[in-house]
């Protein structure tokens, strides 16, 4: 694989995942600046797949996974950082 294809590994909408390695995060509650660690374990969903450029879209990883712990949430992720459920 190369390119776009090794962020995404064999990944599909739909796919239930858990995270593979602890991530740290800052976006789920904007006011805690020290952003949040969420632990590998933790469920979520593809939502979808990212893989052309559009202009007002620049993630840096192609995963879109959505998640309901702490709190409803989502954010782009690479298969490096997931496993299959």
């Amino acid at each position: 694989m190369n390119g776009i294809e090794e962020f995404i590994g064999d990944f599909k909408v739909g796919d239930e995942v858990k995270l593979a390695k602890d991530v740290h995060v800052y976006h789920v509650n904007p006011k805690d600046q020290d952003g949040l660690t969420l632990k590998a374990g933790l469920e979520g969903v593809v939502l979808r797949i990212v893989t052309d450029k559009h202009p007002k879209a620049t993630p840096n990883y192609p995963l879109v996974v959505q998640f309901q712990e702490p709190k409803k949430f989502f954010m782009h992720l690479e298969a490096a950082d997931l496993e299959k459920k």
